[in-house]
């Protein structure tokens, strides 16, 4: 099934990512495993590899690369989750999640005969609950029924990533190409075939400043939460290679958003908010981060001195999710924190839509050249000038 752009796909953007993707590293691995301690039990994820997701492979989003390949077939997932789950060594309290490199839900990247023998699989072993991940355009009643059926006595999750919840943000900045309506008509199926629905915001979306992406993220996790989202996750951006958000790190015009900017937002909400909340990929899982380096750099941080403690407690947040961790991040004090708050103070030259049109157009002549740029001038105008009510 060929991919369909939406009304909300950014063809700029989209023919710059395209240039790019030959920068994407190969995927070397047949799986990737990792666990945390999500309000109080063990989680479980798991990675498999697949084709890729069909959006990225397209030129799609401006932040997001999990790398493709060129051909894995059914019985390569297949094999690939039996033996990660003996690897993971699961518990019957443990929680799992399973997440390809785009959609579990996508036919043409997970084909019906890989889904079936994944689910199969994980109904052989018993687990508190089970979450797979898709984008909200695959979510359908009929599919959700598919799943409910292959794991009916499970409690289930499906994990559909929002970003932000400004239209103009997730077309201009992001590139999700993903529709208000196509989010809600995604929750309203999960609640008509009593499937928990979790979802993601972002933290660092490129283009904005330090203070635009506290704002917005507070916004879209207020947002969520209005619209009935059982969990909403926080997600700081990590700079990942073969993405827009990677050549504007190279060029210093991207850096990742403060640890301090994620504590902001988390301050701003109650208890009762913040048990729905939680945060995910706040530190690297593959990377030393305790010493300062270019390829640290990539990464949220704060600095040497506080970013251990930092860590500690966010970590304990997901465990616990509780407003006394919030409150002691709070109260930490570093002098990283007080230049990070001059710079979340620092008014920008020119709106948004200003600033990115600038860095548009020198993206477009450094990445697709002088002659190419002057012929999509009228595209990227028409881009940034549409429903330009949905910034504000």
């Amino acid at each position: 099934m060929p991919y369909e752009f939406s009304s909300d796909y950014n063809p700029f953007l989209g023919a710059l990512s395209t240039r790019l993707l030959k920068l994407s590293p190969p995927l070397l691995h047949r799986y990737l495993i990792r666990s945390a301690i999500d309000l109080g039990r063990r989680e479980v994820e798991i990675w498999f590899k697949t084709s890729g997701c069909q959006y990225f492979i397209r030129g799609g989003c401006t932040m997001c690369n999990y790398g493709y390949s060129r051909r894995v077939t059914s019985q390569d997932m297949i094999a690939s989750i039996a033996e990660a789950i003996v690897e993971s060594d699961l518990k019957p309290e443990d929680k799992l999640l399973i997440t390809p490199s785009g959609s579990m839900f996508d036919p043409s990247e997970v084909p019906p005969e890989a889904f079936v023998g994944i689910m199969q699989i994980i109904r052989d072993y018993e687990t508190y609950s089970f979450k797979c991940e898709t984008q909200a355009r695959y979510v359908t009643c009929a599919k959700l029924e598919e799943y409910r059926k292959l794991l009916e006595d499970r409690h289930l999750y499906i994990v559909a990533a929002l970003e932000s919840s400004n239209a103009w943000i997730r077309r201009n900045c992001l590139n999700k190409d993903l529709p208000t309506q196509v989010f809600l008509d995604a929750i309203h199926a999960a609640k008509s075939t009593n499937v928990a629905f979790s979802t993601d915001i972002l933290l660092g979306a490129p283009f904005l400043s330090e203070r635009e992406s506290i704002e917005d993220a507070t916004a879209s996790v207020k947002w969520v939460l209005s619209k009935g989202v059982d969990e909403c996750y926080l997600f700081p951006v990590h700079v990942k290679i073969g993405t827009i958000t990677h050549w504007l790190w190279e060029h210093g015009r991207f850096t990742p958003p403060s640890l301090w900017s994620l504590v902001e937002v988390l301050g701003r909400f109650g208890s009762q908010d913040l048990a729905k909340i939680s945060v995910a990929w706040h530190k690297s899982y593959y990377v030393n981060q305790a010493i300062p380096s270019k390829k640290q750099q990539r990464i949220p941080f704060t600095c040497v001195k506080c970013y251990d403690r930092v860590i500690e407690l966010l970590d304990q947040f997901v465990a616990t999710r509780s407003r006394e961790v919030i409150d002691l991040l709070q109260d930490l004090t570093c002098e990283c924190r007080d230049s990070w708050w001059k710079r979340v103070n620092v008014t920008p030259e020119g709106s948004l839509p200003q600033r990115l049109r600038s860095d548009l157009q020198m993206m477009g002549r450094e990445i697709c050249g002088e002659e190419w740029q002057e012929r999509n001038m009228e595209l990227l105008s028409e881009m940034l000038e549409s429903r330009q009510s949905d910034w504000s």
